[in-house]
């Protein structure tokens, strides 16, 4: 992943990726595939380094249409309560939901499903998830927030976070999550694509 940010003393300066700088509520997330022409060593990166992907090297595909960052004060009060509530658990406030998919039953209408994200208390993390199951709205935190970047975030940054989730729907379904997330900084500088130039951090996530 290449976390841009538009905040810097010079063109030569570290770059330093803050909250400001990560997705909010009313945002909208795009995505465009594309096709490597060339063969391009992925693993070069370093300090104060430049990748170059023009379109020799990198061949456009389609935009999609975009994923909308959700206000947390549209979805219902059972989710507002649990994610959206600084005195009844801090540690979830959050920020917004991204819609996501859970699993694919026909017998179980599942419905309005979104992972809910917090960009605040020095981390951008997964705080849960919410859904609608058979008409009736539930909502799960994980036992430690997935935590995706620790902010503010630099080169040589790393971290790492284990989350634990469980969504039970008694006698019908059970949606569960156990996971561990690696990350580490492990460039920074400039990326050029497609005759545009962005300063950029390289982040490496298992």
């Amino acid at each position: 992943f290449l976390l841009t940010s538009f905040s810097f003393a010079s063109m030569q300066a570290q770059i330093t990726i803050n909250s400001n700088h990560l997705p909010t509520d009313g945002d909208v997330l795009y995505a465009r595939a594309a096709t490597l022409l060339t063969d391009v060593n992925l693993e070069d990166s370093g300090p104060n380094h430049t990748w170059n992907f023009g379109f020799d090297v990198l061949e456009a595909g389609a935009l999609n249409a975009g994923t909308e960052c959700v206000d947390l004060g549209s979805l219902s009060l059972v989710d507002q309560v649990i994610f959206n509530n600084p005195f009844f658990n801090p540690d979830y406030d959050s920020d917004f939901g991204v819609g996501t998919a859970l699993i694919e039953n026909p017998i179980i209408p599942i419905e309005d499903a979104y992972q809910i994200y917090k960009n605040i208390g020095g981390v951008y993390a997964v705080a849960g998830i919410v859904a609608t199951v058979s008409g009736v709205p539930l909502a799960s935190q994980y036992n430690d927030s997935d935590v995706i970047y620790d902010l503010p975030l630099t080169y040589p940054a790393s971290g790492n976070s284990h989350s634990v989730l469980s969504l039970d729907v008694p006698t019908l379904a059970y949606y569960g999550t156990d996971q561990y997330r690696d990350y580490v900084v492990d460039g920074w500088g400039t990326i050029n694509i497609y005759d545009q130039s962005f300063d950029v951090l390289r982040v490496k996530s298992h």
